[in-house]
């Protein structure tokens, strides 16, 4: 659940939607709402991978629906399917009632306390023997990352890792192969021309509300466009079905179609200011459109009018990814850096400062490879954890050849979940520390990948706990102070407010539903990283 990709690649999401059409019945059985003072509170809901902005309908404080937040820069009033459903998600038969210890091939209910005395008891003993404590997280853009990552920095292991998605992927090419600093953007409210190479921004990409948001405004139903939308990749998904061009791409094609558009821009005298770009034209120059034809299935034709689209732009953007939302190849992540370098689009948001100081830098976090980790468990390559955490995803399901990687997880000496609901990876955990749902706990979201702008919101709880949960930060601040761990603060709201401090941004305003936007930018200074990208 959450920002995690957990929560878009199972079917439990879809499941709870479904009870939720039954539960607009008029049966016996179903939730009543009381009488009183219908409210709308506004949060930032994270039960998508980027998030909405939304307000919680209520009566006599009881949740029962979920509008977009106009007010908010981000979402405009929009939601997505996901967010939408959030006050009935609230009560889903799926949520954890508490926590629960395995107990042979069933659970049994045990208290917090419990649950934190069992993990200190375990994880005293694995203090300083790196990778003996690992977690998964599924949060790309929340805070409560820099709690987890910095808690098993305290206990000496730097196992820390994130689910499978386009922004880990591109944070391989830039923050990895390219050397870069701070995060990729799309500014897709500023273009003239959108080109997706992969990435399905309509459906799958990013904060699929605002891009939608940011395309629609240049393309009214009455009056002139003033974007045009391109589309290249394998399938029809919903940006192609809305594209002015689908240009067909063979499924492992998409690198070198990019490669052979930065061909015909070098050759038409554009160049680039990051190092290594002597290296990158001559790589570039074996993607002739023959080359390109052979490797991506494009014909010169389709070919010359993308990259002839590309120079008549003023302002052309080009948004690389992949149509699940999990993640393409690192070539064409890197490729799309270099072909936004040579249109002049580059954008590189900085990253915001940390609140828990020794935590880990988010890119680095970012450019590690879980898939390849977990291989190596299974290998034997790397050590086999002896406590594994589990934050807002679902691997056992969601990575890809699941059904080994579930094998894998199993292997962990305690397996421990922090998942609102009982999805797969629950299923198989020693230990389940169910975390509250987003409407019910405080968080955040730094840059949700795919933004233009350097962006900062805040969750608040807008509806009181269903169940027996407990915000994961906390419960781990609670556990660092019992295993000696200082991370420099007892509660995380504590944590997010020095965050908010240090952003520079108003607590309040935030909390009344607002967004802190920054047009500051990142460094754009990186090497193209040829030799490495010859091998991706």
């Amino acid at each position: 659940m959450g920002g995690a990709a957990g929560t878009l690649f199972t079917p439990i999401p879809w499941k709870l939607a479904d009870d939720s059409s039954i539960w607009s019945q008029n049966w016996s059985w179903i939730p009543r709402l009381k009488s009183g003072a219908v409210t709308a509170d506004a949060t930032y809901s994270k039960l998508c991978s980027a998030g909405c902005a939304v307000k919680v309908k209520k009566v006599g404080g009881l949740a029962f629906g979920v509008k977009g937040n106009a007010d908010n820069a981000l979402s405009q009033g929009g939601v997505c399917p996901l967010c939408a459903n959030g006050a009935q998600m609230l009560r889903s038969p799926a949520r954890v009632a508490g926590p629960l210890k395995k107990d042979g091939s069933a659970f049994k209910a045990i208290s917090w306390d419990e649950a934190e005395a069992l993990l200190a008891d375990k994880l005293k003993g694995l203090k300083g023997q790196s990778g003996k404590v690992a977690a998964i997280s599924g949060d790309g853009s929340g805070t409560a990352n820099e709690v987890l990552s910095g808690f098993l920095a305290g206990l000496g292991s730097s196992a820390y890792y994130y689910m499978p998605s386009d922004q880990t992927t591109m944070a391989k090419a830039w923050n990895g192969i390219m050397g870069g600093s701070g995060q990729i953007g799309y500014d897709l409210e500023g273009a003239d021309l959108v080109l997706c190479i992969g990435a399905d921004i309509m459906d799958a990409f990013g904060p699929t509300v605002r891009n939608q948001k940011a395309i629609a405004a240049k393309r009214p139903i009455e009056g002139d466009k003033t974007v045009t939308l391109l589309y290249a990749g394998p399938v029809r998904t919903r940006t192609a079905a809305v594209a002015d061009t689908w240009v067909p791409v063979s499924p492992d094609g998409g690198a070198a179609f990019a490669l052979g558009l930065a061909n015909l821009l070098i050759k038409s005298g554009k160049g680039a200011s990051l190092g290594g770009f002597g290296e990158f034209a001559e790589l570039a120059a074996k993607f002739g459109p023959d080359a390109v034809e052979k490797a991506a299935g494009v014909k010169t034709e389709a070919l010359m009018t993308v990259a002839k689209a590309l120079l008549m732009a003023k302002n052309p953007v080009v948004v690389v990814g992949s149509g699940s939302g999990q993640g393409g190849g690192v070539a064409l992540a890197a490729a799309g850096v270099a072909l936004n370098a040579l249109l002049g689009s580059l954008t590189v948001l900085p990253e915001f400062p940390k609140a828990v100081s020794h935590a880990p830098d988010r890119s680095g976090l970012l450019a590690k490879d879980v898939v390849a980790w977990l291989a190596d468990v299974d290998a034997g390559k790397a050590p086999t954890p002896e406590v594994l955490f589990v934050y807002e995803a679902n691997p056992a399901y969601a990575l890809p050849q699941a059904a080994a990687m579930a094998k894998t997880l199993d292997k962990a000496g305690l397996l421990v979940s922090f998942s609102t609901y009982m999805d797969e990876t629950a299923a198989l955990a020693d230990l389940i520390l169910p975390a509250p749902h987003p409407f019910e706990r405080l968080d955040d979201a730094q840059s949700p990948y795919g933004l233009g702008k350097a962006t900062y919101l805040l969750a608040t709880a807008v509806a009181a706990p269903e169940k027996d949960c407990k915000s994961t930060p906390d419960f781990i601040l609670g556990l660092a102070g019992k295993l000696g761990v200082d991370l420099g603060f007892g509660a995380f709201e504590d944590v997010l407010k020095a965050k908010v401090q240090a952003i520079g941004a108003d607590w309040d305003a935030l909390a009344a539903g607002g967004a802190f936007v920054s047009d500051r930018k990142g460094s754009a200074q990186a090497d193209l990283g040829a030799s490495a990208l010859a091998k991706a």
